[in-house]
């Protein structure tokens, strides 16, 4: 039974231990899987589990509220990249929308090229409506000038029938497959395939089952099966412009579907843009036409010209519409995120306080402000906000940027406004204008970014840099700058020293000792080093500086290393005489020390050994432990006492008793000591051994 039962406690003492074990290794994993995470490696796995294995059990609940969290933050990194996937995208093709807008051609196929290339499918093609019914009623609205009123009025209601009844189609204007412009020519009509069937309904069609042989039956896109099709419409104001279709051999994601139906509205705004301006010169070369042959006509050709002008001034309104969405967008996008402001110019570039400014309701904020209604749209809001010593200077730089028909002069300025509260706050203020051919500013636009952080930071390093000595070294060491208050300490000049290393301040004993290359070691690791520190001037004179080196991260690496220091020679000499001389003391006098209440604090060897006392036999004792009985009583040890903590010092001969009772005379001075604010903290008290006396 004996063996029995140390063997059940010998099993239950194991698993206990196993199970601790177990425990810290958890604890351990979790930390390092923790500390990962922290320095953003959203990829790595649980310690201890297989890349197939990263989903934890219940046995291990750390484990799996940890790769949890891990996921959840992979997850927002994820949507994170695809919106700025999407948004980099459309800013990128917005210059392509704005590059080409004379060559419709080159566009169309830039277009294209680039959309493949972004979303990384292999071939694709784009589609435009052809509405042929309308090209031809601008011929027969064109002879219809040759009748008369009443003529006219029906013939127009017929060209109405006409248009009703137009002939969409819709053409390939541009094919890419595999990286290569292919030259192929196709029109479809309203309904025919899936292009058509995309152009009926409006909406976006993909498939990821495609027939082996449905690429060139029904899109002509290429030999090749790809693994999916997408068909996206061109719409603007719900209207089908043109058609996007794609075949690639990998799948397209979601935020990729949402990025080109997004971008379809900029492209069918070119698309309606060029048709419209197509339209236009149409009817201006066949207004000028019939005006020559219809010289005679005089009365009629006036109505018909009047009706032309009419419709031009309609598709010009449309035209300016579309145009001024494309410029907000396209200003809003080079420009940031922060407060954003943006004016039509006055066409005779004068600019009054009622001057309309556009202010987003971010602009505002950062202000103080809450809407339109405290904050109008109009450039007073702003620029009587301007500090005044800041008011005229941001004022011309505004107006030289504008004025600059050249389009050289930026404008990018720094200056305060006054919040809403009263106080003012440094903004930095970034403009880009829209120009005309010969320069002329249309509009402009730009971004209020908050620096009120930056300047202050920028006013405490310069501080620090008129009254520190500040030196910059790379990881290894090697010198890449140095204030001038470094190098006027140490003697040299930038040229000297810059690119060469560290250990050029330090004697050779200290330059290749274990110290030194464990001093740079806790560096690249991150680890400040703060002290005193003995260096070398140019001249080889030795001198001691505070200083602070501090390793600079960047993703967890160290990049470099900044020192800032201090010359504290004349004190480290000081500090080094005064210690010179304390010991001198402690050799020479038997030293112990009191608080103001008269209770031990420390004593040195000498007054230990002349007392017969251990210090921990008298730590934190009075006085009174040193004193004959008679005299504790008196009032003169009263006095004593309290002369002391008024900050007289007393010197004198004193009797004293010893531990083991024995009396002694002793030459003493009491010295009280004073803090930083004027008051008694301690009594230090310095003795000798009078020999051969018996009396004070």
């Amino acid at each position: 039974m004996f063996r029995i039962s140390t063997l059940a406690q010998w099993r239950k003492a194991t698993q206990t231990h196993e199970s601790f074990q177990k425990t810290l290794t958890d604890i351990e994993n979790a930390r390092t899987f923790i500390k990962a995470i922290q320095e953003g490696n959203l990829m790595e796995g649980y310690p201890g589990w297989s890349n197939t294995e990263n989903t934890a059990t219940s046995e291990n609940s750390l484990a799996e509220a940890l790769l949890q969290m891990r996921d959840h933050m992979k997850a927002m990194a994820e949507k994170e990249a695809q919106r700025t996937w999407i948004t980099e995208g459309l800013a990128q093709f917005v210059d392509i929308l704005r590059s080409h807008h004379t060559d419709i051609q080159q566009l169309y196929d830039q277009i294209l090229a680039s959309i493949i290339k972004y979303l990384k499918a292999n071939q694709g093609g784009l589609f435009v409506v052809r509405e042929d019914g309308m090209e031809k009623e601008v011929v027969v609205m064109a002879n219809e000038t040759k009748e008369r009123t009443g003529q006219l009025q029906q013939q127009k209601g017929n060209s109405g029938n006409r248009l009703g009844r137009s002939n969409i189609s819709l053409e390939m204007v541009a094919c890419y497959a595999y990286n290569r412009k292919k030259f192929l020519t196709k029109t479809m009509s309203a309904g025919e395939g899936l292009v058509g069937q995309c152009f009926l309904e409006g909406d976006t069609i993909y498939m990821t089952e495609i027939p082996q042989n449905y690429v060139n039956i029904s899109s002509g896109l290429g030999e090749a099966t790809p693994r999916c099709i997408l068909i996206v419409p061109l719409k603007l104001d719900d209207k089908v412009h043109g058609i996007i279709e794609l075949a690639s051999f990998s799948k397209f994601e979601s935020y990729q579907i949402e990025f080109l139906e997004k971008l379809g509205e900029s492209i069918a705004s070119t698309i309606a843009n060029a048709t419209v301006t197509s339209m236009t010169q149409k009817l201006l070369d066949m207004s000028q036409q019939q005006a020559e042959s219809l010289r005679a006509q005089e009365e009629e050709l006036r109505q018909n010209l009047e009706e032309m002008e009419a419709t031009q001034e309609e598709m010009l309104r449309r035209q300016a519409q579309v145009n001024d969405l494309l410029q907000r967008f396209d200003l809003a996008a080079r420009t940031t995120t922060e407060g954003l402001w943006d004016m039509v110019v006055p066409v005779n570039l004068e600019f009054t306080d009622s001057t309309p400014f556009q202010w987003t309701d971010k602009f505002r904020h950062m202000l103080g402000y809450t809407n339109e209604h405290d904050f109008p749209n109009r450039l007073d809001s702003w620029s009587n906000l301007l500090h005044p010593d800041h008011k005229e200077r941001t004022l011309a730089a505004f107006s030289a940027h504008l004025l600059d028909f050249s389009g050289q002069t930026p404008y990018d300025v720094e200056y305060q406004l006054k919040l809403h509260n009263g106080n003012f706050k440094w903004f930095r203020a970034v403009g880009n204008t829209l120009r005309d051919n010969n320069g002329r500013p249309l509009r402009i636009a730009g971004s209020l970014i908050d620096i009120q952080q930056s300047r202050e930071l920028e006013g405490i390093l310069s501080s620090v840099n008129r009254t520190m000595a500040t030196i910059e070294f790379d990881r290894n060491g090697t010198i890449l700058d140095a204030n001038s208050s470094f190098l006027d300490l140490m003697g040299f000049s930038l040229e000297d020293i810059k690119g060469k290393h560290h250990s050029l301040f330090v004697d050779a004993i200290y330059r290749n000792s274990e110290a030194y290359a464990q001093f740079w070691k806790e560096l690249t690791q991150g680890i400040p080093q703060i002290g005193e520190f003995a260096r070398l001037t140019k001249n080889k004179n030795k001198v001691w500086l505070h200083a602070s080196y501090t390793p600079v991260t960047d993703q967890g690496k160290v990049t470099k290393i900044i020192k800032f220091a201090q010359d504290v020679t004349h004190h480290k000499k000081a500090s080094l005489d005064m210690q010179g001389q304390l010991q001198a003391i402690d050799k020479a006098f038997a030293v112990i020390e009191f608080t103001t209440n008269g209770e031990v604090l420390t004593a040195n060897d000498n007054f230990l050994k002349l007392m017969e006392y251990d210090l921990t036999a008298i730590l934190h004792k009075h006085h009174s432990l040193f004193v004959d009985k008679e005299q504790l009583d008196t009032h003169e040890y009263e006095q004593f006492w309290k002369k002391l903590r008024l900050g007289e010092a007393i010197s004198g001969n004193f009797e004293r008793v010893t531990r083991s009772g024995k009396k002694i005379w002793i030459k003493g001075s009491y010295s009280p000591v004073f803090d930083l604010d004027g008051q008694v903290y301690k009594v230090i008290k310095y003795a000798q051994l009078i020999h051969g006396a018996d009396e004070e």
